[in-house]
């Protein structure tokens, strides 16, 4: 792969925002201790767009089963291509299976840390 900096951002907009002020408003609970909350807080979320998404919150205090169990299932079911943008993901032996496997499937695999 050619040696260049890969900047991932994404506009979420829709129902799966809802998943995102939870996680946000969690996130804020253990920090402060200062439970959020409202439509100042949380507006109401209109449909947009038919490409269905999934959240996975991960904090220092919890989720990393949870994202593992996502990214592993998702490379197995990767078909074409696999686009990791995580500066923490090290995979272990079983997700390294899982890479290898989809790379004889014929998905690419591209992985960059930064």
């Amino acid at each position: 792969m050619p040696e260049h900096w890969r900047d991932t951002n994404a506009r979420i907009e829709g129902p799966a925002v809802r998943f995102l002020q939870a996680a946000f408003a969690e996130s804020w609970l253990e920090t402060t201790g200062i439970a959020i909350g409202g439509d100042g807080y949380f507006p109401r979320v209109e449909s947009s767009g038919n490409l269905p998404a999934q959240v996975v919150k991960s904090s220092p205090t919890g989720g990393s089963f949870q994202n593992y169990m996502l990214f592993l299932l998702s490379i197995n079911s990767a078909k074409k291509s696999i686009l990791i943008t995580n500066p923490y993901f090290i995979p272990d032996d079983v997700m390294t299976e899982a890479l290898v496997k989809a790379a004889t499937r014929g998905s690419s695999y591209y992985y960059r840390a930064r």
